[in-house]
């Protein structure tokens, strides 16, 4: 799996598990943020990143920090080719937990 698939898998969980302690449905969730169900949803299974406005919107939403919805991805310094997998890691990674 490349840093691009992981990335998007663990914002989807991270998302899910923000939004379940919250108490919403997916539907609450996306009239709260103003999005789309469906968009919710693909966030969720880990098949759309989002950009940063609706990062924004979403945290806003949950009443937490847009650093709680991306907490365990994290980059090496260096190139920012997405196809170098090598230069990008989750935090699970280096604590040696792995995913």
């Amino acid at each position: 799996m490349t840093f691009p698939d992981l990335a998007r898998a663990r914002f989807g969980s991270n998302v899910l598990r923000l939004r379940k302690e919250a108490g919403f449905t997916q539907e609450v969730m996306a009239d709260r943020s103003a999005l789309s169900t469906t968009m919710i949803v693909k966030m969720e299974k880990g098949n759309l990143l989002p950009g940063f406005e609706v990062v924004i919107r979403m945290a806003a939403a949950l009443l937490t920090t847009p650093s709680a919805l991306v907490d365990g991805i994290t980059w090496k310094p260096g190139r920012v080719l997405e196809t170098d997998p090598q230069d990008y890691t989750l935090a699970e990674d280096e604590s040696g937990e792995g995913s």
